[in-house]
């Protein structure tokens, strides 16, 4: 907890220990290597869509944090799968999804609120997709909530393209 909101102090502050470019496919499949190894990931699906080379212009550690929290939320809440694509533009957008039970349309503006737990069924703290919301802003990115067709949530992170 401490480490988190070390991380949103800093981003406040609007100092940035390395302005990027950071490689999205590479620190996803970074990031899928280590949660294939914790208890309940080795036992998901992964499929991801996210060739090394697309570069997005934030710092390697805060993408590291931003996409660690939303991957992470996403193997604890899936079912069997745990879908990752990219696709590059003007701005890059990572779309992460899963086959959980997914949290109804009407609730998704109070995801990402600091300490909110929508379902307190699973392990944590509430701070995760505050954590991924606040980097997102602070390189004027921004996270989106849909339902996923694969039955769960799917979340949107659209954040500036390195060119």
């Amino acid at each position: 907890r401490v480490d988190r909101e070390l991380i949103r102090a800093r981003l406040r502050s609007g100092v940035q220990s390395h302005p990027g470019p950071s490689d999205c496919g590479k620190i996803i499949h970074g990031i899928v290597r280590t949660l294939q190894r914790i208890p309940g990931g080795e036992n998901l699906q992964w499929q991801i869509e996210a060739p090394e080379g697309m570069l997005a212009s934030v710092s390697p550690e805060d993408l590291a944090e931003l996409l660690g929290n939303l991957l992470e939320n996403a193997s604890k809440w899936a079912a069997r799968t745990v879908k990752v694509s990219l696709i590059t533009g003007e701005q890059l957008q990572i779309r992460i999804e899963d086959d959980g039970p997914g949290v109804p349309p009407a609730q998704f503006d109070s995801l990402g609120q600091r300490g909110m737990r929508l379902d307190e069924q699973k392990q944590g703290t509430g701070l995760g997709l505050a954590i991924a919301l606040d980097i997102s802003q602070a390189y004027e990115g921004r996270i989106g909530f849909e339902s996923s067709s694969l039955g769960g949530l799917a979340v949107v992170v659209s954040m500036p393209s390195a060119r």
